[in-house]
């Protein structure tokens, strides 16, 4: 057995600690994975190859705005990124000087956030992944969204699972994600079941490309069992009608022929988290609902010349409740 496939939490610190370590002291990742969970590093090396999954996912900060500070060590970020054969992480022009790095989101919040050591309000940004909450929530077998799963992989089952959710009414794409291998439990979880709410927030802006309209979801997906105080799945997602332009000319070119291929949705995923029902209520019913009300992005979402313009966007905001009326486009 992997010396991480089955520790605690205090371990899981332990064992990022010594790997930030090695790091920074020039070890390979790949040579210290390989000595401490080779079945992980086999997996990541796996899912470098799924371009498909790789490109449901947008951009995002590594950095967290409540601590002040990155969220994963850059140094192992990148070496993340480099398995994963994917970009390096890219200083924003908004951000300079302060060490705000853009990687790819769906690396980034899941292999990426199970070696963070930054403890937040709400904990390790692990623990989504090693503490079997979502799959308690909704009645799936321990660990299959978790670091070590019978079949498939941290990444690509969490992909997969979000990404159901989100494109449950693209029957195109949903047989593309179900072709794709993943566990059977994932693959015939009733997505229609529970009735959720999708709150969009919207702007509209001009730009050298025409009117850009940004689009971001954050659906709120009911537990069919409460763990502990948390009650639902978060998913944020974003869409952008100019990512392709304005995300290569803020990146670099590498991004380039990255997004050049991309055959996934114009959606993209950003990231997925358990919440409590306080935090769902505040979301709905304390945010103002209408036109011309402040939007921001949310949960370190990387959005150019938006997440890094330091200034209030004016946009609409909605409620959306699947009980009502079919998924807004």
């Amino acid at each position: 057995m992997s010396l991480l496939s089955k520790v605690s939490s205090k371990a899981w610190f332990e064992l990022t600690n010594e790997i930030e370590r090695r790091v920074l002291s020039g070890e390979p990742l790949v040579e210290i994975l390989f000595q401490l969970d080779p079945y992980l590093l086999q997996v990541i090396l796996e899912d470098s190859q799924k371009v498909f999954f790789k490109d449901f996912w947008i951009e995002s900060l590594n950095f967290q705005d409540s601590e002040q500070k990155n969220i994963v060590l850059p140094a192992l970020l990148n070496q993340l990124l480099s398995l994963s054969r994917l970009p390096q992480c890219t200083v924003s022009a908004g951000y300079s000087g302060h060490e705000r790095c853009v990687a790819h989101a769906g690396i980034l919040h899941t292999y990426g956030y199970l070696f963070s050591n930054l403890c937040t309000k709400h904990g390790f940004k692990r623990e989504r992944w090693t503490e079997d909450i979502l799959e308690s929530g909704f009645g799936l077998p321990s660990g299959i969204l978790g670091p070590h799963p019978a079949k498939g992989s941290l990444f690509s089952n969490v992909t997969y699972f979000l990404a159901r959710w989100i494109f449950q009414n693209d029957p195109l794409t949903c047989a593309r994600l179900e072709s794709s291998g993943v566990p059977d439990h994932l693959a015939k979880f009733d997505y229609f079941a529970p009735k959720w709410n999708r709150i969009r927030e919207e702007i509209r802006i001009e730009s050298a490309y025409g009117e850009r309209r940004v689009v971001a979801d954050s659906d709120l997906i009911p537990f069919l069992h409460p763990v502990g105080t948390q009650s639902h799945f978060l998913i944020y997602s974003i869409k952008d009608s100019a990512r392709k332009q304005v995300v290569a000319r803020h990146l670099n070119e590498v991004m380039l022929d990255v997004l050049q291929g991309d055959v996934a949705p114009d959606q993209k995923l950003v990231t997925g988290f358990p919440v409590s029902r306080t935090t769902v209520d505040e979301l709905i019913y304390s945010g103002h609902m209408g036109e011309n009300v402040p939007i921001t992005m949310r949960y370190n979402a990387f959005v150019p010349d938006i997440s890094d313009a330091h200034k209030m966007f004016l946009g609409k905001r909605m409620l959306w409740d699947s009980s009502c009326s079919e998924l807004p486009t």
